[in-house]
């Protein structure tokens, strides 16, 4: 309907939009003024309607602009011009001859084909460093060297014949099994030390275990598993924490490439070079010796280095002064309001507790638990006067406030605390401790605690729960009642209804919120109970009855190291992960298989877990990376980088050229990660060897491999504890990348220089 015909309405017309009926209307108005209005409101209308799609338009045509100019930012742009200008300039000036040696694939035009490789590998280069993963720039560049005929789908997809994409992916599903079973942290814990010392000794202990783990399971994993395990540690012994997290980050980095098989780059360089008699002696030796020079130094500066860049700001300051000023702490006060629930934990027998303080354990430092007591049942036996009579006389062993700190876990030991829910999460993480009241429903329900989540749930009005204690709900006996019957206990009456079992629960009231006690306090409507149920729990017919609302509590899954199974699986699992990488006595990937296999028959790892476990971005280029390197090496480039190489020798010797592989091969494993250049660098280097003879393919893989692992940039610990990137900082630069760039490069040179001595004679 447009606005002409609108303006001959007569009063049906509008009695028709409903106008008369609307309440507030004078019928006494004029009826043009009705008119007007309703040409007024219609003329909003079709304004907003037209100009609807343009303002669509313009919020698109932004969000496009914002993603091409993340994808295709200022620099790529300036970069990938001046490439071509350089190409150009250098064409047009030196005429420099691309050397072309395959007689299979003749080229028509070498020339083109040469400078077309180039620009295309910088372009690659800028998009890997821009962010962009490289399984999709190393698929992206095959199908443009595909198209022009450069390579063909049989050179695309004969690096996944190899070994290198699939041995990094087995690996990771056996890393995935031995870290759910508990045993990474604990044993990592466990050489940390209880009770350990000011000094250096604490330092050396912890540089050597996180060696020794990165070494097995890499760098990646060691870092994520050690970070929140040093933490506590450094915090339960009052060390300073940057220069650990520090001393952490270099040795998981060292222990990255001790073996040939520690790290995915590692088994890709390996694989391209073809080298299959690659002794893990000299490979181990190397990566030691860069492990005790940089722990050296990192001992000396670190203190230093590990301070943060910036101070407080103005406004910390000016409010650290008034604090003072005032007299107040700086403390923050304890919210015990947050803490809603007060359980008992007992420790099992075979827990990794066992023999630790609560704060070498870990329990004093956890977020939202506050330990209010531990108790301990002593048995002994009194005579009573006849010789083959005896009683046994109970007494406990109570522990709270300043006595926490003394007294040494054991089996069967009670731990009271006031828990909020990421407390009660925190403390569902740790092997063999488990809810004290809940121990016979967890068997009842054939353990599987990793299998189940938290969910906390308001008792409705009406229900059964209410006027009942939680230790009614889970099968206990009342004090009036005898002994119970043994189904009762078998299978509580909660655990047929719910399939699951609750906690503990809490009660709002006036003056604030109280946890209610387990066996004096009944439910009431309203209260809030906690309960440990399978994921099906907030859909069963019964809960929706009992409870009005049932949220489940984030990251409340526990582990798979709640039973004594789960830690026999993991030894096994490392066990046979490390005789297979270290022993190597049949094929490594036969072995990883057969390993792989048992965990998934013993539940280690679930069948449908393996894809998320995978890293296909990994996998893909490695995968890739063959193609690459024909392509390299058809178009004349990878004989061009020989014959700099060679160039460099002249000018300046073979530890001059050592030294420039070296640092080529760290700066481009700190720009564009370890894996992708490992696989440029290793081909550009094979043909020092195919075409020169210079250096054998072992050297070149000792050479290459620890200079990709030692990259120049290393997380600082404020990375570690804020979970941000820091910016770049200039103190860092010449404190740590450069020295420590230049004495990998000083230490791996005179390696390969002395092996090739040795070698001669």
């Amino acid at each position: 309907m447009s606005l002409t015909s609108l303006a001959s309405l007569d009063r049906p017309g509008v009695r028709a939009l409903g106008l008369d009926g609307l309440d507030g209307f004078d019928a006494n108005r004029d009826e043009r003024d009705v008119q007007a209005d309703v040409l007024h409101a219609f003329r909003l209308l079709e304004t907003q309607s037209a100009q609807r799609p343009q303002r669509q338009t313009a919020t698109e045509q932004t969000e496009l602009r914002g993603k091409l100019s993340t994808l295709f930012p200022r620099w790529l742009i300036i970069v990938n011009l001046c490439s071509l200008i350089c190409c150009v300039v250098v064409e047009g000036l030196l005429h420099p001859r691309w050397p072309h040696k395959d007689l299979e694939r003749p080229l028509q035009y070498p020339v083109r084909v040469a400078y077309g490789t180039l620009l295309a590998l910088v372009f690659s280069l800028t998009h890997l460093l821009n962010g962009v993963r490289s399984s999709f720039v190393f698929a992206g560049l095959l199908m443009v060297l595909a198209l022009v005929g450069l390579v063909d789908h049989m050179d695309i997809v004969t690096g996944f014949a190899r070994v290198g994409p699939w041995l990094p992916q087995l690996q990771f599903v056996i890393i995935c099994g031995i870290r759910d079973s508990g045993i990474l942290e604990f044993s990592l814990l466990w050489m940390l030390g209880r009770n350990p010392k000011q000094g250096h000794l604490p330092r050396s202990r912890l540089y050597c275990a996180v060696l020794l783990l990165g070494a097995f399971v890499g760098a990646t994993t060691a870092i994520t598993t050690a970070t929140p395990v040093i933490i506590q540690w450094a915090k339960s012994h009052s060390f300073k924490l940057r220069p650990l997290l520090l001393l952490m980050v270099v040795a998981a980095t060292c222990g990255n490439s001790v073996f040939v098989t520690s790290s995915p780059s590692s088994i890709a360089i390996r694989d391209i070079l073809c080298v299959t008699n690659c002794e893990l002696k000299s490979q181990a030796f190397l990566a030691l010796a860069n492990a005790a020079f940089l722990g050296l130094y990192v001992v000396i500066i670190g203190e230093f280095l590990a301070k943060k860049d910036h101070g407080p700001s103005v406004r910390e300051t000016q409010q650290t002064h008034r604090l003072a000023d005032e007299g107040e702490s700086e403390e923050k006060p304890n919210n015990s309001d947050q803490l809603h629930y007060e359980l008992d934990f007992v420790v099992l027998m075979g827990s990794f507790v066992c023999g630790h303080t609560v704060r070498s354990a870990g329990f004093m430092n956890l977020p939202g638990v506050a330990i209010q007591r531990l108790s301990r049942l002593q048995k002994s036996r009194r005579s009573n006067g006849s010789v083959n009579s005896s009683n046994d006389v109970r007494t406990t062993l109570t522990a709270e406030g300043s006595d926490l700190d003394d007294w040494v876990l054991e089996a069967e030991d009670l731990i009271t605390a006031r828990c909020s829910t990421a407390g009660v999460c925190a403390m569902r993480r740790y092997p063999g401790v488990f809810v004290m009241r809940g121990l016979h429903c967890h068997q009842a329900l054939g353990g599987r605690r990793h299998e189940r989540r938290l969910y906390e749930s308001v008792v409705a009005g009406g229900s059964e729960v209410v006027g009942r204690s939680l230790e009614e709900l889970l099968g206990f006996p009342t004090a009036s009642d005898s002994i119970p019957p043994p189904e009762t206990l078998a299978v509580p009456w909660c655990v047929r209804v719910f399939r699951g079992y609750p906690l503990a629960a809490w009660r709002r009231e006036v003056d604030g919120v109280r946890p209610l006690s387990p066996h004096l306090d009944v439910l009431a409507e309203g209260d809030v109970v906690l309960i440990d149920a399978f994921g099906e729990f907030p859909s069963l017919h019964t809960a929706q009855r009992h409870f009005l609302i049932s949220g489940l509590v984030p990251k409340s899954q526990a582990p798979r190291h709640g039973r004594a199974t789960d830690m026999w699986r993991g030894i096994m699992a490392a066990t046979g992960l490390i005789v297979a990488l270290v022993l190597d006595w049949c094929n490594i990937l036969v072995s990883t298989m057969v390993i792989v296999a048992m965990l998934c028959v013993s539940s280690g790892v679930k069948p449908n877990q393996i894809s998320e476990v995978m890293d296909w971005n990994s996998c893909l280029t490695i995968g890739l990376g063959e193609g690459v390197a024909v392509a390299l090496r058809r178009s004349g480039l990878q004989a061009a980088l020989a014959k700099l190489i060679i160039h460099i020798r002249d000018v300046g010797g073979l530890p001059l050229q050592l030294c420039v592989l070296s640092f080529t091969a760290q700066l481009a494993a700190a720009c564009i990660s370890p894996t992708p250049a490992g696989l440029l660098v290793a081909n550009s280097a094979l043909a020092l060897d195919n075409e020169y003879g210079q250096l054998s393919s072992r050297q070149l893989v000792l050479l290459i491999v620890i200079s990709c692992n030692m990259v120049l940039t290393v997380p600082m610990p404020d990375e570690l504890m804020r979970r941000r990137k820091r910016a770049f900082s200039v103190r860092s630069m010449f404190m740590w990348s450069l020295p420590t760039a230049v004495l990998v490069a000083g230490l791996t040179a005179a390696w390969t220089l002395l092996l090739a001595h040795v070698e001669d004679q």
